[in-house]
């Protein structure tokens, strides 16, 4: 079965998934995953790397591993941007804002998102395809 290069770039995403580990724990750059909570942080990066090795298995997979972890990575990201907003009610918005939105979390939604769109992408074809 030939691999589409939507494909091949969501696959290699995943599998390159310890080299945002590593920037995380050697640079403490989260900019892959969203999550606070390091020992969580490092579950997700372990669950990346398995969606990476199913997807190289299983390519047929990969638009679908990319368009579920994706979705949950904005989902997570988003909350992680309100909460800040919603548990201090008496900041001026200004200032929530800014303390939510932050380098960090910029670069995790164009990856997050731009795997999303990848993986939308590549369904798509896929089922013209069919």
């Amino acid at each position: 079965m030939m691999l589409s290069t939507l494909q091949r770039v969501i696959g290699w995403y995943y599998l390159l998934t310890p080299m945002f580990l590593v920037a995380d724990l050697f640079f403490g750059v989260a900019v892959r995953v969203s999550l606070v909570e390091p020992r969580l942080r490092y579950l997700y990066y372990l669950v990346c790397f398995g969606a990476g090795i199913l997807g190289r298995l299983a390519p047929r997979f990969a638009p679908v591993i990319g368009l579920v972890e994706s979705s949950l990575n904005l989902a997570l990201l988003l909350v992680g941007i309100m909460l800040p907003v919603f548990l201090a009610p008496g900041l001026d918005p200004e200032v929530a804002q800014m303390v939510a939105a932050n380098a960090e979390r910029l670069g995790n939604f164009l990856l997050a998102g731009g795997m999303l769109i990848l993986g939308f992408q590549a369904s798509r074809q896929g089922l013209e395809g069919a």
